[in-house]
């Protein structure tokens, strides 16, 4: 058993713990275990999410970063790999 959350009861007589997606206490006195029943009722709210208008295939576009950068052969420069699918 993996218990991802515990704390402890305010009068200190029980430890309350979360596993399995469920609450379980545990009493300190006599080690006897017990699911908790929640119930949860609450109201969420979902904001439209933001859209904005994207070139998808730009004529001109700024390099952000290198990548596959490599030496040339003759260890003089450096090249880089650029593939085109067709």
């Amino acid at each position: 058993m993996h218990i991802e959350y515990f704390d402890w009861m305010p009068d200190s007589s029980k430890i309350v713990y979360w596993t399995g997606a469920k609450f379980h206490t545990i009493d300190i006195k006599d080690k006897t275990t017990r699911t908790l029943d929640v119930i949860i009722e609450g109201k969420v709210k979902f904001a439209d999410a933001l859209r904005f208008d994207v070139d998808v295939a730009p004529d001109k576009f700024d390099v952000r970063m290198i990548r596959r950068l490599q030496m040339s052969p003759n260890g003089t420069g450096s090249i880089n790999h650029f593939f085109a699918f067709t």
